[in-house]
């Protein structure tokens, strides 16, 4: 557990803007476990007594904060600050909500707002992949000079890479195929497949453990009675 909180510290540090960086950290100590207690155990004596509003106010700073990754004129910059947020933002509203659920009893209904920020994360995470991709294609430009004294040059500029490339060879006639022919096309490829691997190990893992979640969430939300602490009654 240890670990896992100087890891997240660690993160929350790198976050390019003051307000989130801010607020994972705030996130973090609140969460973070005392050296004599075990946390686990503080949380699950601690639940009975009454609402804490540590999640409440943690899950409202998130959804007024998170336009700071969300609406940035770059959202594909911003992939990975968002899967942090994301992930802290959903683990917190798991373990509320599991420990909020009256074994064999009422069901907390912080189910039902961990659901619908799923639902929230998911669907923005599949638009961020796809907007990533179409906007990666935008910065790769192709030029061709077709039979220019007797030869085809093919010219390749990534914005991104600041990288230019050309591949030039003897004119061929239309239909036909020349060592050239497919160089834009296969570094379009390239490219691509990168930039779908980068996505995978920075957004889509989380996004696939997310959408396994939601199925709990789901059938959760679907049992959630009216409170959020079915132990004190509190709405």
């Amino acid at each position: 557990v240890t670990v896992g909180w100087a890891i997240a510290e660690f993160l929350a540090s790198l976050v390019p803007y003051p307000t989130v960086s801010s607020l994972l950290l705030a996130i973090i100590h609140a969460w973070e476990p005392k050296p004599q207690d075990n946390y686990w155990d503080h949380v699950k004596e601690n639940v009975a007594q009454t609402r804490t509003p540590l999640a409440d106010s943690i899950t409202t700073s998130v959804i007024a904060n998170r336009y700071l990754t969300e609406a940035a004129l770059l959202p594909s910059s911003m992939t990975v600050d968002f899967a942090d947020i994301a992930s802290v933002h959903t683990l917190i509203l798991k373990d509320v909500a599991e420990s909020y659920t009256v074994t064999g009893g009422e069901v907390s209904r912080w189910w039902v707002d961990l659901n619908r920020e799923l639902d929230h994360y998911i669907a923005y995470a599949v638009w961020l992949e796809a907007d990533t991709i179409t906007w990666r294609d935008t910065k790769i430009q192709c030029l061709m000079d077709i039979d220019h004294g007797g030869y085809d040059e093919y010219v390749i500029t990534d914005d991104v890479r600041e990288y230019t490339e050309t591949c030039k060879q003897l004119h061929v006639s239309e239909g036909e195929e020349g060592p050239c022919t497919s160089f834009c096309d296969l570094y379009q490829f390239q490219v691509n497949r990168d930039d779908v691997t980068w996505l995978r190990h920075n957004l889509g893992v989380a996004r696939e453990q997310w959408g396994r979640l939601k199925l709990q969430a789901d059938a959760m939300a679907k049992l959630a009675s009216k409170y959020y602490n079915p132990f004190t009654r509190d709405q």
